[in-house]
């Protein structure tokens, strides 16, 4: 799902597409451009739009 935001907090102006990817098709695209996946947390798995926190480094971890 793809949606185009125009306005931010306050009604600051802004054009940014949002994406919603589910949290494990996210990784697996930062994974194949060559970053380390450090962290996965899922909130509310059960909703019907689940919130994910992915945190990813670029090259590899240590």
């Amino acid at each position: 799902m793809t949606t185009c935001k125009t306005s931010g907090y306050g009604g600051h102006p802004m054009h940014v597409h949002i994406h919603r990817r589910r949290p494990a098709t996210m990784s697996a695209f930062l994974r194949t451009a060559g970053f380390t996946i450090e962290s996965e947390t899922l909130f509310d798995p059960d909703a019907r739009v689940p919130v994910a926190v992915v945190i990813a480094r670029a090259g590899q971890s240590q």
